[in-house]
């Protein structure tokens, strides 16, 4: 596996999520997939790495944990997205286009 692709994925449908990672493994392409918890249950390809950036995403959460999360999961993504040697990026499921529609693909 040569060419690498990120992939950032909200926290709905991870068998959707999991089934676009795998189909992208199967093509030779390793996957870095950027999720939560929600995320991690496979089976994945071989090629696939799954980090959970998001933390937790449970719903009765106050709100001031909510922004910290909100906050501290752009952060890491952005972190990440740096680093990383990949410079194709996947959003799947943009829902929030100005965070990540301009401000985590400007950085890659």
């Amino acid at each position: 596996m040569n060419k690498g692709l990120i992939m950032v994925a909200e926290t709905f449908q991870p068998a959707y999520v999991r089934e676009i990672a795998n189909a992208v493994a199967r093509r030779g392409i390793r996957v870095l997939l950027l999720g939560s918890e929600a995320h991690r249950p496979g089976p994945y390809e071989p090629g696939v790495t799954v980090v959970d950036v998001r933390g937790d995403v449970s719903p009765g959460r106050s709100l001031f944990a909510k922004a910290r999360s909100f906050l501290g999961y752009y952060a890491r993504c952005a972190a990440l997205l740096v680093r990383r040697p990949e410079r194709m990026v996947y959003h799947v499921g943009i829902v929030k286009p100005f965070l990540e529609g301009i401000l985590l693909y400007s950085i890659t």
